[in-house]
């Protein structure tokens, strides 16, 4: 099956994470890429989380190494070789080789307390 049309599946944590296949095989990935988003796309970031079939469908993304689907208007993208995999209970943490990354200047989208937000300076302590 050639790479630009192998199934792909998302999963949404502090970064989009992309596979370059869907579970239950996607613990016998050997690709993986960590797509972070921009402040400007709070959209993409519901869209990912929500229950669609095909969560690249539609969406601008350049095929990437191994397969991975790359968002092209991400403000940052690791392309990774999966270097270990960590049982951990019920899940599984995928420690990677990073093999390609780009990044651009932008803000990155955050989640906390249940909302959006963006990166602000502290004041200093004291």
């Amino acid at each position: 099956m050639p790479l630009a049309v192998l199934p792909r599946h998302a999963y949404l944590k502090q970064a989009t994470v992309a596979f370059a296949t869907e579970p239950p095989s996607f613990l016998s990935a050997r690709w993986f890429a960590v797509n972070v988003l921009g402040s400007h796309q709070s959209g993409l970031s519901a869209h990912f989380s929500g229950m669609v079939a095909d969560r690249f469908a539609g969406l601008p993304f350049a095929v990437g190494l191994g397969g991975c689907p790359v968002l092209e208007d991400g403000i940052a993208h690791f392309e990774c070789s999966v270097y270990d995999r960590v049982d951990a209970g019920d899940h599984v943490i995928f420690l990677g080789r990073v093999e390609r990354m780009r990044h651009r200047d932008g803000v990155p989208l955050l989640y906390s307390s249940g909302r959006y937000c963006v990166p602000a300076a502290l004041e200093p302590a004291g």
